[in-house]
């Protein structure tokens, strides 16, 4: 527009096309038809105004959205769905569903310079308008126009689960805006910031405030009716509903810098900070009574002695499943918590730097962070971990995943008995839990700028935590709170070599990340128990630790890649950039993911780091 005032438009389109994406990226695939085929877009836009009012007042203000749409639809034309958790394979139909989200944002600041007889300020202050809403549903939850699941564990039949639509279509741009996804949430928040950094001779202040109100609703949304198994969902409209409103949140911000040398080559710096999480759009999605995932779950016994039934055909027939539900995911079986509050972080670091040369720094410092009041989306409060007292053998058939050899164990597991379940019910709420974190991270880094041909950065990380790696316990037969470990080293530079050649090598590190040994335990059959601990996928069959969280870790990866370029002039102001890049030099073949789960499939690697790759390309540049 002119010197003092820029406006600045942006404007971008991405497409992912994944013909064959994998639904459980643990398990094995036998065909194309146990996939599901993604093709989704999303897209980014603003518009920024900045502008100069004087040499000591600079404002800007931009307006901008974020959105995508996200369809998921299997590749398979059958009408049911069988999958072994601990033998990790599948048969059938996957879902067919599609998640939208679209985020606006409005956001303001000001900063102005004041000079005084003590010291300089740089005062910010500003605000910020955010609304985002989700749509989703399922034409098929899984199992195709059946809508039915069924659930091994390691060839022993476990549950039934009977799922509900919750779309008239999905694969769309405009499904959202049809109407055809019919569970929708939304958030309204706004924010609003003042700081000031504070020189005045040795010493840097910064000094800030942030206030932040969240609030979450649903608009008004359609319930799809259906009947599957045993269960009818009625039709039905929901109005807007107000779920939760947080105000009031303040959250300092505190920085201190120090010139320990009186050159401005050595300082420390130490920083403080409360942090109000923003909840996104999640909570009241997943609060919504118009849950966009509807199923029922019964135990499931597919040696049943019944009329009309089969045994072992890995198909559900009227009955073969229990006599009540053990868990539902339907209007009224999932709640939120009416003292719901915001979780919150406290972060504090130190850090020393020192300029070493003119172009050369070093940097060491420390870092805590937690994380308290942690919100589950899934927890049954009506059920504490108390309600499971009658105690019940389960079998621990060891690494090796084969029944009946030496590493087998018995380990005595808990339960709530068929006498007092309807005591306490499974309703599961969207709550605050004494969940927390704990995070101690060491850092230490040191940068070279481009000078004599070449520029460098080295730097690394060791993070020690504490905290729930498996969420936070519903059943005494789930872990707490573990403690945990990770690393990562990382070095790049770049060298312009002769005949205008530039080298970018890079090489990187990353520690396997710690892990258990998992195992799923069933209620004997027969004995009514429930043993579930609050997801409907978990309902007759809940995951647990069978050896401390850090018992395992994944590989340690290194990788080095590297790349070649140079650019070619072809006229005045019009060049072509050619470059070759190879990527794991090395030829590693680290395994990035590891199976975990107890079977056949333990310590299977899921996930195989890319072999060698040269790539060879060029750009133009005018």
């Amino acid at each position: 527009m002119n010197r003092n005032n820029k406006f600045i438009g942006y404007y971008q389109w991405g497409q992912k096309i994944q013909p064959n994406r994998l639904p459980f990226n643990t398990y094995t695939y036998k065909s194309p038809e146990q996939t599901y085929a993604q093709d989704s877009g999303s897209w980014v836009y603003k518009g920024e105004w900045n502008g100069t009012v004087s040499d000591k007042l600079y404002v800007e203000a931009r307006y901008g959205d974020f959105g995508y749409y996200f369809p998921l639809i299997t590749n398979s034309p059958d009408n049911f769905f069988w999958h072994d958790t601990g033998a990790l394979i599948s048969e059938g139909a996957h879902q067919a569903q599609q998640l939208d989200r679209d985020r606006k944002q409005t956001t303001a600041a000001a900063t102005y310079f004041l000079d005084s007889g003590k010291g300089s300020h740089t005062f910010k202050f500003g605000g910020e308008l955010l609304k985002e809403q989700s749509w989703e549903g399922y034409t098929s939850r899984r199992g195709g126009t059946s809508n039915i699941e069924q659930v091994y564990v390691n060839g022993v039949s476990s549950q039934v689960i009977f799922g509900f639509p919750t779309a008239k279509h999905v694969g769309s741009l405009k499904d959202n805006d049809q109407g055809n996804l019919t569970s929708r949430a939304a958030l309204d928040a706004i924010g609003a910031f003042v700081n000031d950094t504070w020189a005045w001779g040795r010493s840097t202040v910064n000094l800030g405030v942030r206030y932040d109100r969240y609030h979450g609703w649903l608009p008004p949304q359609e319930q799809l009716g259906a009947t599957v198994g045993f269960t009818t969902v009625q039709a039905g409209q929901f109005a807007e509903t107000s779920l939760y409103t947080w105000n009031n949140l303040f959250a300092p911000r505190l920085g201190y810098v120090f010139d320990l040398g009186r050159t401005g080559k050595t300082v420390i710096k130490a920083n403080y900070g409360f942090y109000w999480h923003n909840p996104g759009v999640g909570i009241s999605q997943n609060a919504n009574p118009n849950i966009a995932n509807k199923s029922v779950t019964y135990s499931w016994n597919d040696q049943a002695d019944c009329a009309g039934c089969i045994k072992g055909d890995k198909r559900w027939q009227p009955g073969e499943q229990g006599a009540n539900p053990t868990a539902q995911a339907l209007q009224g079986a999932i709640k939120l918590d009416p003292n719901i509050k915001s979780p919150h972080s406290h972060e504090a670091s130190v850090w020393l730097e020192r300029q070493v040369s003119n172009t050369m720094g070093v940097r060491t410092g420390f870092v805590y962070k937690t994380e308290d009041d942690v919100i589950s989306d899934n927890y049954q409060l009506d059920r504490p971990i108390g309600a499971y007292t009658t105690p019940f053998t389960f079998v621990d058939i060891g690494v090796d995943g084969l029944r009946g050899t030496a590493d087998d164990r018995n380990l005595t597991m808990y339960g709530v008995s068929s006498a007092t379940q309807a005591a306490f019910p499974t309703t599961r709420y969207v709550a605050n839990l004494p969940e927390f974190g704990r995070y101690k991270t060491v850092e230490a880094s040191a940068n070279k700028r481009y000078g004599d041909r070449f520029s460098m950065s080295l730097g690394g990380s060791y993070t020690w935590l504490f905290n729930f790696p498996n969420n936070y316990p519903n059943t005494p037969n789930q872990p707490g709170a573990e403690h945990r470990t990770t690393w990562q080293f990382k070095a790049s530079g770049t060298y312009d070599a002769p005949y205008g050649v530039r080298l970018s090598p890079i090489l990187r590190h990353q520690s396997g990340v710690n892990f258990a040994r998992t195992g799923t335990i069933v209620a004997p059959a027969g004995s009514g128990l429930a043993v579930s601990g609050g997801t409907p996928a978990a309902a007759a069959a809940t995951l647990i630790y069978l050896e401390p969280a850090n018992a395992n870790r994944e590989d340690n990866i290194w990788v080095f890649d590297t790349r070649a370029e140079r650019s070619i002039k072809l006229a005045q102001n019009t060049q072509v950039r050619l470059f070759l890049d190879l990527f794991n030099l090395t030829n590693s073949h680290a395994s990035e993911t590891i199976g975990r789960a107890t079977g056949t499939s333990y310590l299977k690697p899921t996930a195989i780091l890319a072999p060698r790759t040269a790539r060879v390309g060029f750009r133009f540049v005018w």
